[in-house]
């Protein structure tokens, strides 16, 4: 069992469909690999949550939330 389950926000969701589209259009390959990063990411964010900030949402819910924000470039 993960020490951390992770949910997308709207936005979020919405926004990796976007890239998932955008990606998709230009290379299936480029795509793939975009999405096998991200899953790394959420992993790891499941795994070892204490290694990424609190959400700014975390304090006015009160529950423990975590952000994990990535800036992925092309290679």
């Amino acid at each position: 069992m993960s020490a951390f389950e992770v949910e997308f926000t709207r936005n979020a969701s919405a926004e990796f469909d976007e890239a998932v589209d955008w990606y998709g259009e230009r290379s299936i390959e480029v795509a793939a690999r975009w999405i096998e990063e991200i899953e790394k990411a959420l992993d790891a964010l499941e795994q070892t949550p204490h290694r990424f900030p609190p959400a700014r949402e975390s304090a006015k819910l009160g529950v423990p939330l975590r952000e994990l924000a990535l800036e992925l470039g092309s290679d």
